[in-house]
C-alpha cells in the first residue's frame, strides 16, 4: 500500500495494491501474454520480497553506480515520463 501511494502520488494516478495468491498472480501475468518463465520469475520475486530477505539496505547501489541510492519518489519524478 505504501509503495502504491508513493507511485500514485508521483505519477498523479490512483494505484492500489491487489493481494492475490501466487497462483492467481502467475495466471494473471500469463494471461497478459507474458511467457511462462516470466510469470514464474515474478512469483518467485514476490516470494523473496514477502520473506523479508530483500529488506536489508546495502552499499551495492553506491558501489556499482558511484552514486548513493535515492528515494523512490525522487527516482519517479526523474523518470515519470517513462510511465505515462
Amino acid at each position: 500500500d505504501e509503495l502504491c501511494a508513493v507511485v500514485g502520488r508521483e505519477l498523479g494516478k490512483t494505484i492500489r495494491y491487489e493481494d492475490r495468491s501466487p497462483e492467481a498472480h502467475e495466471k494473471a501475468i500469463a494471461a497478459s501474454g507474458a511467457p511462462a518463465w516470466y510469470a514464474q520469475a515474478e512469483v518467485a520475486l514476490g516470494d523473496v520480497v514477502r520473506s523479508g530477505v530483500a529488506r536489508e539496505v546495502t552499499g551495492t547501489v553506491a558501489r556499482i553506480t558511484g552514486h548513493p541510492p535515492r528515494p523512490l519518489a525522487e527516482w519517479l519524478r526523474a523518470n515519470a515520463s517513462a510511465f505515462r
